[in-house]
């Protein structure tokens, strides 16, 4: 198997295996806290970006 696939095949596994565990515990969701859950992950992303955007101009900086 080349490398390359490596990754994609690993992440269609665990998107199915999240996607059929949320199938089969549907029932026990907590609903009123996806919400919340999302506007953390929404900021969590957008620190994330933030500081790899810095770190990827102090490289530039230093590699001119």
């Amino acid at each position: 198997m080349l490398i390359q696939a490596l990754i994609p095949i690993h992440g269609f596994t665990q998107m199915f295996s999240n996607v059929s565990r949320a199938y089969f515990g549907y029932k026990h969701i907590q609903f009123e806290v996806v919400p919340k859950f999302l506007f953390g992950s929404i900021i969590g992303v957008g620190v994330i970006a933030l500081i790899l955007d810095i770190i990827k101009l102090a490289l530039l900086l230093v590699l001119m």
